[in-house]
């Protein structure tokens, strides 16, 4: 059965993942030429990480409480004009409007960038199972993921090229506009949210979810392997450093390098879905983590462009069927 053309709502959230991927793309891409312009810290470029990781992960289990007990377009429509005021305060910087120091400007509009982005990935979730009829959810599920890997792949090459030939200031605005333009999406997609169920205390239905990853060893491991292989292999906070005094490209460069890991797991994602995995998930989860490192090392060792491109493709191969593999192994688990 093929989806329904005539649901606008479907394209319409749809239109709100493709621009928030977008902006979200952009901002990191200048922020990361940015804050490097400014301090030449490799350090630096480490901690902008941080300062958006640490508020993510204080926000995120709230996050999912509040989109499953409240309004989920509303929190959509919040999280994009949060995303909205980081960029306007980007572009002030930019333009130098802003006093004190810039580095702790950026890091301020970073950790807020990390509250919004608790917010989008619920609300999106939440909205996408009230919009798509269950016999349906398949094909939608698989056009939604093409679209947020084409946004992977659009976004860093547009950050890069409006860095490049428009300034800081452009790139940013052009983050903005993307943010309004997700927000309208979400503010005319038309759907009837379900009644609140009675609620649960916050912090009871927090420790609910805790305690039964905690108590499964399967999805245990799975998590602890995955995110052990991403702590170690953030190499890409310092690509700005790489493209600026390694490869000596401009900021398009680093656009291309950002965009290289999504055409990576567009790829990965179509073998797999041409030749699917039905056995040995945990020996494939493994081997894509081994893999993905030692694609890490010869990112670090290289010294030319286009073979660094090739390997940041292939760590994102890695890292797509790493992911794959660690939702297989929780659906067999529950």
């Amino acid at each position: 059965m093929q989806l329904s053309i005539k649901s606008k709502s479907f394209y319409k959230l749809l239109s709100f993942r493709i621009l928030i991927v977008l902006a979200y793309q952009i901002i990191a891409i200048v922020v990361g030429w940015h804050l490097y312009e400014l301090t030449h810290d490799t350090l630096a470029l480490g901690l902008v990480g941080l300062a958006e990781v640490v508020p993510y992960f204080c926000t995120a289990l709230f996050a999912g409480y509040a989109v499953d007990h409240y309004s989920r377009r509303l929190f959509g429509v919040l999280a994009c004009l949060m995303l909205f005021l980081t960029t306007l305060t980007l572009v002030a910087l930019s333009l130098g409007y802003l006093r004190g120091e810039p580095a702790l400007w950026i890091y301020g509009a970073i950790a807020f960038t990390g509250v919004a982005r608790a917010f989008i990935g619920p609300s999106y979730s939440s909205l996408f199972a009230l919009v798509i009829p269950r016999d349906q959810y398949a094909r939608a599920a698989g056009i939604g993921s093409a679209v947020f890997q084409s946004g992977l792949v659009i976004g860093p090459a547009l950050g890069g090229i409006l860095v490049g030939f428009a300034g800081k200031s452009a790139a940013y605005g052009v983050a903005a506009s993307l943010c309004l333009a997700a927000a309208l999406a979400l503010i005319l997609l038309r759907i009837e949210e379900p009644a609140s169920a009675p609620s649960t205390p916050i912090f009871t239905s927090i420790a609910e979810g805790l305690r039964f990853v905690f108590s499964n060893q399967i999805i245990l491991g799975a998590q602890s392997l995955d995110m052990f292989a991403v702590l170690f292999g953030g190499a890409v906070a310092m690509l700005p450093a790489f493209i600026h005094d390694i490869f000596h490209y401009g900021p398009e460069g680093l656009g291309i390098l950002r965009a290289a890991p999504a055409i990576g797991a567009v790829m990965t994602g179509l073998f797999v879905t041409r030749y699917p995995i039905n056995r040995h998930a945990g020996r494939w989860l493994l081997g894509a983590v081994a893999g993905f490192g030692v694609c890490m090392i010869g990112f670090a060792l290289s010294v030319n462009f286009w073979v660094a491109w090739v390997k940041r493709r292939a760590i994102f191969e890695q890292q797509n069927a790493r992911y794959l593999e660690k939702k297989r192994i929780a659906i067999y688990a529950t």
